[in-house]
């Protein structure tokens, strides 16, 4: 299952989770990582956008967008967090779920 803990407007921590990932999110995954390994004049900003609307994506709760989620992880937490969320995705789900401990013992 996955989970990703966003602060909502009011600051109060509200948790998703999603237990059904259908594979197709692989095949995005895939076609994702793909598209930046080959197109080197994409930004980090646009890299991260791209990387960010994924894991949004994932979740089938409307309120994890990609707004929702820049607003509502610590900066220090956001590179952990997505690129464990996209391990899990692509099924190396023993980093993924070392990026989600590493970030719960924060």
């Amino acid at each position: 299952m996955l989970r990703i803990e966003l602060l909502n407007q009011k600051g109060e921590k509200v948790v998703y989770e999603q237990g059904f990932i259908s594979s197709r999110k692989v095949r995005e995954a895939l076609a994702l990582q793909d598209e930046m390994d080959k197109n080197e004049n994409l930004s980090e900003a646009v890299r991260l956008d791209k990387m960010v609307t994924f894991v949004a994506d994932v979740f089938s709760d409307e309120k994890v967008t990609m707004d929702s989620i820049y607003d509502g992880i610590d900066a220090r937490k956001l590179m952990r967090t997505i690129e464990g969320i996209m391990d899990i995705v692509m099924g190396n789900e023993e980093e993924g779920l070392k990026e989600v401990a590493l970030k719960a013992q924060e």
